[in-house]
């Protein structure tokens, strides 16, 4: 099984749209696709028809409190409104931001607590081909479950300047997972030195303005994460989301889920 992170410490960027619509177009490519909602946001849930509320005794919280001794597939659902069978979700709902402060106190060693989503995934690795993590905007003790679970990260970018300026604090983090860091004059061994940064993928763009085509090019101009591809900000994205469907599947033939099909190629 291939994982994927998708993350960005800006929010807004497209991450959860991104997430949903790679994994969909993998599953229709009749692979059998998993996707893990990290966010207490709980938006991809969400967005696939999921109210966060009704999963409450069966979501991804549940696998953060050391008690836990169910199958993770277990809380695996397929989505309805994809008309796949190949797609599956573990949701997860609000109070996984209950689990992030909990976290730490749960297990012995920051290790184990940093290890627990790749035990669940390594368990049943065998059944799915690809697993897509959609994590939080922020980097906490649950995003670097996902680090340590994923084997590659993908970072949705927006062509603006904030978006650009924080893959700085990102590639600092990334940095640490697989190097390693000191502080305070003790050394802190990598979290996971295989980690690696898939590509970038520029979401949202319109390249009506200057500065839109100007940030676009900066992201081409970086030598550290290639770009996977772009994907053009269309209405139908949003209007999609009503109707708990990726714009890749109600709308295939938008330049946006062209777009999406050719990264998603890539993977």
């Amino acid at each position: 099984m291939k994982t994927y992170a998708i993350i960005n410490e800006k929010g807004g960027v497209g991450k959860t749209t991104i997430t949903h619509n790679l994994a969909y177009v993998k599953a229709k490519q009749g692979f059998k696709v998993l996707m893990i909602d990290l966010d207490s946001q709980a938006s991809l849930t969400s967005n696939c028809g999921i109210e966060p509320h009704t999963v409450a005794e069966n979501n991804v919280v549940n696998i953060f409190y050391k008690d836990y001794d169910q199958s993770f597939f277990d809380m695996a659902t397929t989505i309805d409104a994809a008309e796949l069978d190949t797609l599956f979700l573990v949701p997860t709902d609000t109070t996984l931001k209950y689990a992030i402060e909990d976290l730490p106190f749960q297990f012995d060693t920051k290790e184990e607590a940093y290890g627990v989503l790749k035990k669940h995934l390594d368990e049943i690795q065998d059944y799915f081909d690809f697993c897509f993590i959609d994590c939080a905007p922020s980097i906490n003790c649950i995003s670097y479950n996902a680090f340590v679970a994923a084997d590659e990260v993908i970072i949705p970018v927006t062509p603006t300047y904030p978006a650009f300026r924080g893959l700085n604090t990102l590639s600092e983090t990334l940095d640490m997972v697989t190097g390693g860091h000191e502080w305070h004059g003790e050394s802190f061994p990598p979290l996971n030195p295989d980690l690696k940064v898939k590509g970038l993928i520029i979401s949202m763009y319109q390249h009506t303005t200057v500065v839109d085509k100007q940030m676009t090019q900066m992201y081409y101009d970086m030598v550290d994460y290639p770009v996977l591809g772009e994907v053009k900000k269309e209405s139908v994205v949003e209007q999609d989301v009503v109707f708990h469907a990726a714009v890749a599947q109600k709308h295939p033939g938008k330049q946006c889920s062209r777009e999406l099909y050719a990264i998603a190629d890539k993977l």
